[in-house]
């Protein structure tokens, strides 16, 4: 018989359920999955957009600007992204707890600590898809585009 406190116990089923169930296992995979996927969805998106502005960036580099600001461009590009398509996101996501929450009676929130984890998460993401993306982008040689 263990005998624990009530923060002590949601610590123990927490720890329970998402390493010794399958249930947990298959979130955690989930997880892991959709990052990979987010990433590479991201720089496809990037790396096509690099593509067609490929001229412009040649331009840019024709006149004097630096590798270095044609990359903040990309980053910057590449956050304005995701924050683009995380507001609607957060918003459904709202209403798929609320739905859960209804019809199951779980209580299942979305707390700021988890709301600021999923923005680190999704910038982090955004911020690999633009640093795997940039290699088009450093090829870009003025004399070959024109």
């Amino acid at each position: 018989m263990q005998v624990f406190t009530r923060p002590e116990l949601a610590a123990h089923e927490i720890s329970f359920w998402t390493t010794r169930t399958g249930t947990g296992l298959i979130f955690g995979s989930g997880l892991i999955v959709a990052f990979v996927v987010g990433i590479m969805v991201l720089y496809q998106t990037l790396a096509t957009q690099i593509t067609r502005q490929l001229p412009q960036f040649a331009t840019l580099k024709a006149i004097g600007y630096s590798n270095g600001f044609l990359n903040a461009i990309v980053l910057i590009e590449a956050v304005l992204v995701m924050l683009i398509a995380f507001v609607p996101a957060f918003a459904v996501a709202i209403g798929i707890y609320a739905v859960v929450r209804s019809q199951t009676l779980l209580p299942v929130n979305m707390t700021g600590i988890e709301l600021g984890g999923v923005l680190a998460a999704t910038l982090l993401m955004s911020v690999i898809s633009a640093l795997l993306s940039l290699g088009r982008l450093r090829r870009a040689d003025p004399a070959e585009i024109f």
